[in-house]
Formats: structure tokens, C-alpha cells, sequence
């Protein structure tokens, strides 16, 4: 195959298809640190594969009321459907900024009007998201003492004296 020409306009610059424009426009997926977790959206995959519809509040604005309806693919651990409303809230391009750290935050039962169930505890980052049930959860920021750090084991061998 020899290469087509691309056309060019009046003043000899190329033009660009629709696509390639809309592209270069949109330089949001690359600066969200979350994009990763977009494959697990399930509104592009609704009808081909099973989708869960969740409504989640994000605890930690200062609207603890707002929320996000989130569409997510059942196979997806908890983990990756928090990655999946940090990529959302990111995508609306929001005043309130987010740790990048998935770890900072948990999933916790909510009422249907967001306030935080305290008797459960937050859901497992490992389990898969169709395990459960619940129409709405809540997003909650972790203290500092809450978020795990890196630990090392230490194996020390003493010898007997004696």
C-alpha cells in the first residue's frame, strides 16, 4: 500500500478528521489519574455484559449529600468501583480535589439519603461488587492513621548464649 495524502486546506495546513479534533480538544483522560479504572464503566457495556446502577454519596465534600449514579460491570471488586467514582467526580473536572490514593478511601452501607451506616463496617476492597446488594453506598475519606502503610518483616536470628 502507498501512503493516501491527507488532505490539506486553503493554507496548505492538514485537516483533521472529526475524531482526531475531538481528541486533541480532550486532554482530561490524560491528566485524571484514574483512567484506568474507566474500563469498569459499565454504561459502555450495558446490554452486552451484566451492569450493577449504584448511587454513591461522597462523604467527604462539603455537600455530603452529593452524589454519583455510578454503572459498573458485576465482576468489578470494590476497589475498582471506588478507582471507577474517583474517575467520574475527576471526569466532571470538580472544585473539591481528591487524594490519588486509592487506600485513602473506603465504601461504607448508606441510607437512601447518604448518611452512613455505622453499625457495618466498610466493604472489602477484594470482593466483587455483585456480592452486594446495596442500591446506595457512601465514599469516606480515611484518616491518616487509617490509611494502611507500606510494613516490612523483619527476621532477626538471635543465637543462644550458654
Amino acid at each position: 500500500f502507498r501512503p493516501a495524502d491527507v488532505p490539506r486546506t486553503k493554507s496548505g495546513q492538514q485537516k483533521f478528521s472529526s475524531l482526531a479534533f475531538q481528541l486533541e480538544e480532550d486532554d482530561s483522560r490524560l491528566e485524571n489519574p484514574f483512567a484506568d479504572f474507566s474500563r469498569y464503566d459499565g454504561e459502555k457495556h450495558e446490554g452486552a455484559q451484566p451492569v450493577k446502577w449504584i448511587t454513591v454519596y461522597l462523604t467527604m465534600l462539603d455537600d455530603a449529600k452529593y452524589s454519583i449514579r455510578v454503572c459498573i460491570l458485576e465482576d468489578a471488586t470494590v476497589k475498582d468501583l471506588i478507582g471507577l467514582i474517583l474517575y467520574k467526580y475527576n471526569q466532571g473536572r470538580r472544585q473539591h480535589l481528591l487524594e490519588d490514593d486509592l487506600s485513602s478511601y473506603s465504601l461504607h452501607i448508606a441510607e437512601d439519603d447518604g448518611d452512613i451506616d455505622p453499625d457495618f463496617p466498610s466493604l472489602d476492597v477484594h470482593e466483587i461488587i455483585s456480592k452486594f446488594g446495596f442500591p446506595c453506598l457512601g465514599l469516606v475519606q480515611k484518616n491518616v492513621s487509617e490509611v494502611p502503610k507500606r510494613t516490612f518483616i523483619v527476621s532477626v536470628n538471635v543465637p543462644k548464649s550458654g
